[in-house]
């Protein structure tokens, strides 16, 4: 009954193309298509097959790839010589996701699990920047995006509870983990050049002229080659499921339909460079310091279920835990340590401010 897998043949075309509606005005669109094979896994052997009456699930190795299709129009419009301000609108949808399956009736076991192409996603959003080449010593890239993302599954095994209760052909979108609504992203790069470029501080003395022997006036140039690089974003908070409580799995709301809370992150790099003449040819010595979350903001990133805390997960006041908890030689020395635990959990937070001192040589 074998047979073997039959080679998938999948057109990818890429289009992309723009023309000016104007003196300062662009307009642009692209269209592409991408296609991936299954990761790894899916593959099946004889012996799978052999004891299909005694097992319960097998891997399906005539899946198909996931198929990617993006679309993209924008708009561009020159402010003057140095900003433009811009407008693109996309939507990305993927097709034939893995998802658990059920198949019944079938022979020599009536009922057995597998996995097929049945969940797709979709990715749409609006995205408006404004750019600023730079001008002088500053140059600035600042963003706002909109995106909404959904999907039939978050995982292959989304469906696992779906199908225990008979509703093997239910599908219903949620938003997936990629539905973050609204980022807003700034960069802000303020850097000196050098030589003729150079506009910084200066500070003249005066030295004595090794050829000539005569004084002369020599200009210290003090921030040659320094920049500040600024990057700040604000992120509207992820999407997950509420639940009843810590004994029950009951979904409160619907699934993914809470929200963590926004998330800031706010970066800084100093940097500065020094040439070196080797012979002929002109090498450089670069410092710089990063600090990311300059602030230190405790962001969350993930949150406890029952409570939509990040530090509580509900269970030493869940009135159906306590029979459990009082169950211990000392209770209340396990409620505290219990405590301790979450509180000291870092998993649920984004690091801290973090400073990186680095030197490097360039040649």
């Amino acid at each position: 009954a074998f047979e073997r897998y039959t080679p998938q043949i999948v057109a990818m075309p890429r289009i992309a193309f723009s023309f000016p509606i104007g003196e300062k005005s662009q307009f642009k669109a692209s269209y592409d298509i991408i296609a991936r094979r299954p990761s790894g896994g899916w593959s099946a052997s004889y012996v799978d097959y052999l004891f299909m009456s005694q097992i319960s699930s097998t891997n399906n190795p005539n899946l198909k790839p996931e198929r990617i299709t993006n679309y993209e129009l924008g708009f561009q419009q020159a402010l003057n010589d140095n900003s433009a301000i811009s407008a693109s609108a996309y939507y990305k949808e993927t097709r034939d996701l893995i998802q658990l399956v059920q198949y019944a009736g079938a022979d020599p076991n009536p009922n057995y699990y597998s996995y097929d192409n049945k969940d797709f996603r979709t990715i749409k959003g609006v995205t408006l920047a404004y750019d600023l080449r730079q001008t002088k010593n500053i140059r600035i890239n600042a963003n706002y995006t909109l995106q909404y993302a959904e999907g039939t599954g978050l995982s292959t095994g989304t469906m696992t509870e779906l199908i225990k209760e008979g509703y093997t052909t239910l599908k219903m979108l949620n938003p997936i983990s990629d539905d973050r609504r609204h980022e807003f992203k700034a960069n802000v790069d303020f850097r000196y050049g050098s030589g003729a470029q150079y506009n910084g501080p200066v500070i003249s003395r005066v030295v004595t002229d090794k050829e000539t022997g005569q004084p002369r006036k020599k200009d210290i140039k003090l921030l040659e080659n320094f920049g500040v690089n600024f990057m700040a974003v604000a992120q509207s908070g992820r999407p997950y499921t509420k639940a009843l409580s810590n004994s029950q799995s009951t979904i409160v709301g619907s699934y993914n339909g809470a929200r963590l809370p926004w998330g800031f992150y706010f970066n800084i790099v100093v940097d500065k460079m020094w040439p070196i003449q080797v012979g002929k040819r002109t090498t450089y010595i670069k410092a710089d310091i990063t600090i990311n979350n300059l602030f230190d903001i405790r962001n969350v990133l993930g949150v406890f279920s029952v409570t939509g805390n990040p530090e509580d997960n509900g269970y030493l006041t869940d009135p159906e835990m306590q029979q459990s908890i009082n169950a211990y030689l000392d209770p209340q020395a396990y409620r505290d340590i219990y405590a301790i635990v979450l509180r000291n959990g870092t998993w649920n937070y984004s690091s801290p401010r973090t400073i990186r001192v680095s030197l490097s040589y360039n040649f």
